[in-house]
């Protein structure tokens, strides 16, 4: 769980993550992540603490304090014990499908600004 007031933040707009690093430059704000829970099953949504394997993705979101806002994402792809999937974990900030690299608030923000 969250101990202070910026892991608050981060797991509001990540949930299930928390801050690992981040660097700031001129044009740019970029955020690596780390699990804080155990991952879940995307078939039964049991909670699976086995790992396959762990990929990063690269991840797009909404600018912030006038800078473009980058996300270093571990993805987890797991075996459940319980059904037998295999597959990509769920990330429930991200853009429709699993492969997505753009969150729904970047997603939204783009309809919005198409409407």
């Amino acid at each position: 769980m969250p101990e202070s007031i910026a892991d608050t933040l981060i797991y509001d707009l990540f949930p299930g993550y928390k801050l690992s690093s981040y660097q700031l430059n001129e044009d740019q704000l970029k955020l690596e992540l780390d699990f804080v829970d155990d991952a879940v099953c995307p078939k039964c949504g049991t909670r699976v603490d086995k790992r396959h394997d762990t990929t990063h993705r690269i991840i797009k979101d909404v600018t912030a304090f006038g800078r473009k806002v980058q996300v270093d994402l571990p993805v987890r792809r797991i075996e459940c014990p319980y059904c037998g999937t295999k597959g990509v974990e769920q990330v429930s900030w991200l853009s429709k499908d699993k492969y997505s690299r753009i969150t729904k608030r970047l997603s939204n923000a783009i309809i919005k600004d198409l409407e």
